[in-house]
């Protein structure tokens, strides 16, 4: 029987070293999942950014299913997620930003225009 996965979690990869014993590369935190080993790009000091990095890598790997089904069989943070993916598509279209980008709002964008509300 295979075993069982552990799921996605952060592991310390240690500080590398050449024959001369001199450090080549820090110590730094991996994402683990299913055999993969994802770079955080956190030194061994940073945990909290490393957790950070963690939250939105199993985040991003949850997409809800989209098939009709019957109304009580959909959970509530499935019907959110749908709506938030389309209604950030209509933001980004509308004011022309890739989905690198983050979208500011429209007051923040008047405050620094000098205008007021």
């Amino acid at each position: 029987m295979p075993r069982r996965s552990k799921g996605a979690r952060l592991q310390l990869k240690a500080a590398r070293r050449n024959k001369s014993r001199k450090i080549t590369h820090r110590a730094t935190w991996i994402t683990r999942d299913n055999g993969r080993d994802i770079s955080t790009g956190c030194a061994a000091d940073e945990i909290a950014a490393a957790e950070r990095k963690l939250k939105n890598y199993i985040a991003s790997k949850y997409t809800p299913k989209r098939r009709a089904r019957h109304i009580d069989d959909i959970p509530i943070a499935d019907v959110l997620s749908i709506y938030l993916d389309v209604q950030l598509d209509k933001l980004r279209n509308r004011f022309n930003v890739d989905s690198e980008s983050k979208i500011r709002s429209p007051r923040s964008a008047s405050s620094r225009n000098g205008l007021s509300d």
